[in-house]
């Protein structure tokens, strides 16, 4: 087994890409949400139908149903309150996990190659794995408050792997001590109008956004570019894009399609992790959750449910200013404070010195960080990073 230093594993190649391609339609397929007009109600994919919905007739099973919004939106009103919505799925998934389930994970994979020290662990495996390649972390240089040292992390990206049966898989296998994860991505696709982009999206919805104090981000062009909601380093964060745009089989077999793509990490990904696995509540009380927070942030709700009953975990509120600014430190620096500990370089020492013999403005802004990192214990801001750098 030979060890070398490469880019960061996940980038797909051509036979990736092959790979990816010929096994797109089985997990679009297995994904298919179906609705059934005669107890109007939506069955998600494996689980039992608890879901309501007032539109008809679409088949998980047999073929693709065509678009049902084609032509010119001619209202404000939303096309994708419609009833077309067509698919729920994971599109990014990354598990730290013990032993047991990284067995699971190694023999639903192949080892392919290795690469040296990258993200916090001392190796990184690229392995096949059902829809292209993964990644196994292995060798931690940090302690995770639950696990020690004794853990790894395996990343399924929706790009370069079927992120959405590994998902499945573990709900079904109950993995739940066994783990949590770092980040869920949950993607709701639905069928739009040609003409209908992610701009259009968020104008209608930009009251909302404004009212959370969410900022609202582009790339790609004015009108079709991707809109991303809120911060990157949040524990949930909005992507809204048109598929069709980017993928060949989705917009020859789907037609015009509009995806909102919520990513959950830190405590939103753990409490997602949580209920997923939990027997009495699993993937439907999962989706609800992911809507629920879709609708907190935009006030759309992505499915038909009634959410009067709804009970949402409760996520910690930490204070996301003092960590950011830590994250955003150890992002940027954290390689080269990492070669001078191993070259041996006194880093405490020095910033102690630094901070001793700094002015009037830095003492101030460290007894600001204090202050705000009040109520944190030095375990906490630890696991916390920890994981916002895995994610």
């Amino acid at each position: 087994m030979s060890t070398k230093k490469m880019p960061a594993v996940g980038a797909s190649t051509r036979a990736g890409k092959k790979h990816q391609q010929e096994n797109h339609k089985e997990k679009t397929l297995r994904s298919q949400v179906s609705f059934h007009a005669d107890e109007s109600r939506l069955v998600l994919p494996d689980a039992a139908p608890v879901v309501k919905t007032q539109n008809a007739v679409l088949s998980p099973i047999k073929g693709v149903a065509p678009p049902t919004n084609r032509g010119v939106v001619t209202n404000r009103q939303n096309p994708l309150t419609q009833g077309s919505l067509f698919n729920i799925s994971c599109d990014y998934l990354t598990v730290t996990t013990t032993s047991k389930l990284s067995d699971w994970f190694r023999s639903k994979t192949s080892f392919l190659e290795e690469f040296g020290k990258q993200l916090g662990f001392g190796s990184v495996q690229k392995r096949t794995c059902q829809g292209g390649f993964c990644s196994r972390r292995i060798q931690p240089q940090g302690e995770s408050k639950r696990f020690g040292k004794e853990y790894e992390s395996w990343v399924l990206s929706g790009g370069s792997a079927d992120s959405d049966y590994y998902w499945r898989e573990i709900m079904q296998n109950n993995f739940e001590y066994l783990g949590y994860s770092t980040r869920i991505d949950i993607a709701f696709d639905f069928h739009c109008p040609e003409d209908f982009y992610p701009a259009q999206f968020i104008d209608l919805h930009r009251s909302t956004i404004n009212s959370k104090g969410l900022t609202v981000n582009t790339a790609g062009g004015e009108i079709v570019g991707t809109r991303y909601v809120g911060s990157r380093q949040s524990g949930r964060f909005l992507r809204v894009y048109r598929k069709d745009l980017e993928d060949n089989y989705t917009a020859k077999n789907h037609g015009s399609v509009l995806r909102i793509e919520l990513e959950c990490k830190q405590d939103h990904a753990r409490s997602l992790w949580e209920i997923c696995v939990d027997q009495k509540k699993g993937y439907n009380h999962s989706i609800e959750v992911c809507a629920f927070w879709i609708q907190e942030m935009t006030g759309f709700l992505p499915i038909n449910v009634t959410l009067e009953d709804f009970e949402p975990p409760t996520i910690p509120k930490n204070n996301t200013a003092a960590i950011d600014r830590l994250y955003q430190f150890l992002r940027q620096y954290g390689i080269v404070l990492d070669h001078m500990f191993n070259l041996g370089v006194d880093i405490e020492g020095l910033a102690a010195t630094r901070a001793n013999n700094s002015s009037r403005m830095s003492n101030t802004r460290k007894k600001q960080l204090s202050a705000e990192l009040d109520g944190f214990s030095a375990d906490e801001i630890n696991d916390i990073l920890h994981e916002m750098l895995l994610s």
